[in-house]
Parts: C-alpha cells; sequence; structure tokens
C-alpha cells in the first residue's frame, strides 16, 4: 500500500461524486506533466489524500487501475487517464498548516508534493513517504483495511468494488479540533431560539433547525473583528442552499441579489435544487457591505 496526495481544488466536487481521480494526458503547454502520468502508478489499496486547499478534506482508497477514458465532467471530447477510488469525506478536516512543517519539507520523493516552504507544489497527484502517509492517516482519525480485503470485494460492471470498508475495529475516534468560539452566538443573534427561520437565499421558512448561518465573506479570510460582526453571516438552509452556496452553484452579487454561479447543467436534479435558491430576491440589506467584501474577496 502507497501513499498519495491529490490536488483537487475546483475538480473535487465533481471527482467526489463520480468517484474518481482524472488528469489529462498533457498540461496546458502539450508537456508531459509528471503529476497528471502518476495516476498509472496507483494500484488497488492505495491511499489518497484529496486536499482542497487549504485542508485535505477526503481520504480515498484506490479501487481499480487508471485507464483511458472521456474526461467524464466538464467539457468532454477529451481523452485522458481515470482511476476509481472509493472516497470517504473526513468530519474534520485535516489543515495544511496542522502538518508540522518539518514533516512537509521532508519528504523524500522526487517531485514532492510539498515545497521548501511546506505549501503544496503545483501539480495533480504526488507520492508521499509512507512516514507521512501514516501520520495523516492517525492526525485525519484513520485506520485502513489490508489490500487483501480490498481485492476480495466484488466489482460491478464498472468496475467498482462494493461495498467498501475504510475503518476497522471501531467506528468512532476522537481528536482534538480548534472549533469556531463565535458560531452559537452568530447562531442565537441571526436566527434566535424560536421555532422557525427563514432562510436568506430561497426565502422560505423552515424549522429553526433546518436553517444555519452561512459565512457571506469566507471566514477564513476575515479578520477577527469581522469575525465578530453579526452581519458576516446570513441564514441558508440545510436543505439545499447552504450546500449550494458553498460549493458557489449560487452566490450573492454587490446588490446583495442571490444569482447562478458555477455552471450547473440544465438537465440535471441539481438545477432544479438551483432554481428554488435563484428567485432574484434580495438578501437582507444590512449585509450588503458584506456582500461587496465577499466579491472582492473572491477576485484574490
Amino acid at each position: 500500500m502507497a501513499f498519495w496526495w491529490a490536488n483537487q481544488g475546483a475538480s473535487f466536487p465533481a471527482e467526489r461524486e463520480l468517484g474518481v481521480l482524472w488528469a489529462p494526458p498533457s498540461n496546458s503547454a502539450g508537456g508531459v506533466e509528471r503529476s497528471f502520468s502518476a495516476l498509472d502508478a496507483l494500484v488497488v489499496g492505495d491511499v489518497v489524500f484529496n486536499y482542497v486547499g487549504p485542508a485535505v478534506v477526503a481520504v480515498s482508497r484506490v479501487l481499480a487501475l487508471a485507464r483511458t477514458t472521456e474526461r467524464p465532467y466538464g467539457e468532454r471530447g477529451v481523452l485522458g487517464r481515470e482511476v476509481r477510488v472509493e472516497l470517504q469525506v473526513l468530519d474534520v478536516p485535516v489543515g495544511r498548516d496542522e502538518i508540522p512543517l518539518g514533516e512537509r519539507t521532508l519528504d523524500p520523493f522526487t517531485g514532492s508534493a510539498f515545497n521548501k516552504n511546506g505549501m503544496p507544489n503545483n501539480g495533480y497527484v504526488f507520492a508521499l513517504s509512507d512516514r507521512l502517509g501514516s501520520l495523516l492517516l492517525d492526525m485525519a482519525g484513520l485506520t485502513v483495511t489490508s489490500t487483501a480485503d480490498t481485492v476480495a470485494e466484488p466489482v460491478d460492471e464498472d468496475g467498482r468494488r462494493r461495498p467498501f470498508v475504510f475503518l476497522q475495529d471501531t467506528t468512532d475516534g476522537t481528536r482534538t479540533v480548534r472549533y469556531r468560539r463565535e458560531q452559537h452566538l452568530l447562531r442565537d443573534y441571526l436566527i434566535g431560539q424560536g421555532g422557525q427561520a427563514r432562510c436568506d437565499l430561497c426565502g422560505k421558512a423552515l424549522p429553526s433547525r433546518l436553517v444555519t448561518t452561512a459565512h457571506i465573506k469566507p471566514r477564513a479570510r476575515c479578520s477577527e473583528v469581522e469575525r465578530r460582526d453579526p452581519h458576516v453571516v446570513m441564514a441558508a438552509c440545510l436543505l439545499a442552499c447552504d450546500a449550494l452556496f458553498e460549493h458557489g452553484y449560487i452566490v450573492v452579487d454587490h446588490t446583495g441579489t442571490v444569482r447562478p454561479g458555477r455552471p450547473i447543467p440544465s438537465s440535471s436534479d441539481l438545477a432544479d435544487a438551483g432554481r428554488c435558491a435563484m428567485r432574484g430576491r434580495q438578501t437582507r440589506s444590512s449585509r450588503t457591505s458584506w456582500v461587496s467584501a465577499a466579491a472582492e474577496s473572491s477576485k484574490c
């Protein structure tokens, strides 16, 4: 079993949904990209750490060797290499800066996942040392079943192995994590203790337990003072709007109007959820300044 690091970013939502890693045969300049061709080195049972800056948000197990396929999302008609994986999203992502700097800069492999400053290198898939891979698994609170168990699992007609058991012994674990001290105060201010709350995006009045607080300007980009401002958050329902906003499928423009964000295929089920939220309605006027700040922040 080998360990790998995958820089996914904008490709993560689609690849997570499909259960794949995919890369074209060459980079945008037409040259061979080692981190793309690395997919051919992955074998069944290998572990992949899915990185979406600034944190490892999921851990995957390789289910099948790389094969040539058309790009399964986005622009079609491009052939590349695809590896099928079983992915487990982490309840608590492992922040890049939580990984000891010494471990990030001492990885012995050529073409390391990290540069000399401990930041992820540009590219897609990189090999990790057993030491670093084991450390990341421990930080994620996960253990891995043997590769023999993985190979013995049944394979369906699409080459997917089901069922896939990632954890062993017990499903519960413990981690020491940082938490958002201000979150419950912001929720009390915005949603209160009443039985109902209204989503600022779709406008639906719902039981308050189905409504959460969503940061208009990403919290990671907020200063300590900004994080304490109750107008930095808006109410977003858990039925769809919170996830649609979080992943950029809907946005709030500088006027406070809910607009389409990332493209959504009109024939998909996702489009129905998007249409429900995108009614051109205004968010609370007192939050307009934060909407403008978020728009500027997104340009960085």
